[in-house]
């Protein structure tokens, strides 16, 4: 069988994987800690650096940051799966940890969104993540949790 056969074959043991509370294709990791100011300020600053424009910032109560889906060039594991469109999204969201003589500490992760169209399909699919769109997405988290490490005491 080859990668373009499999590849909707693993999209589908994905998708029950993920449904059923097996995992999920989703990339997710945690980042740090951070003040609201910071955890803003950094998570922006590392979105645009990767290319994605920032589409909402929201802080009511928690920090809430999504850029749009930026279109990439699909990686060569995926094009070798069939994939003829790729794009990537970043969710950065902090959430209120405690509270300190200086502010509140608040606790940050990162999603990484992909999704794939496959040659000749009219939908996406968001039900795999590849090899090497896993290291691409390492890379920006450790990218963030090096920045947030780095912060070290600062007044709120």
């Amino acid at each position: 069988m080859t990668y373009r056969g499999l590849f909707p074959f693993l999209c589908m043991a994905f998708a029950a994987c993920a449904s059923s509370g097996g995992g999920s294709a989703l990339y997710r990791r945690d980042v740090g800690m951070a003040s609201r100011a910071d955890a803003v300020e950094i998570a922006v600053r590392v979105a645009r650096q990767n290319n994605f424009e920032v589409a909402s910032v929201d802080t009511a109560r928690e920090v809430q940051i999504q850029t749009e889906w930026l279109k990439r060039p699909p990686f060569s594991d995926e094009r070798s799966a069939g994939v003829t469109e790729a794009e990537s999204r970043l969710r950065v969201i902090a959430r209120p940890r405690g509270e300190t003589k200086i502010g509140t500490n608040y606790a940050v992760s990162v999603t990484v969104e992909n999704r794939l169209r496959l040659d000749g399909s009219p939908s996406w699919s968001e039900a795999l993540n590849t090899p090497m769109f896993t290291a691409y997405a390492d890379r920006i988290s450790n990218e963030l949790k090096q920045l947030f490490t780095n912060i070290g005491v600062r007044r709120y």
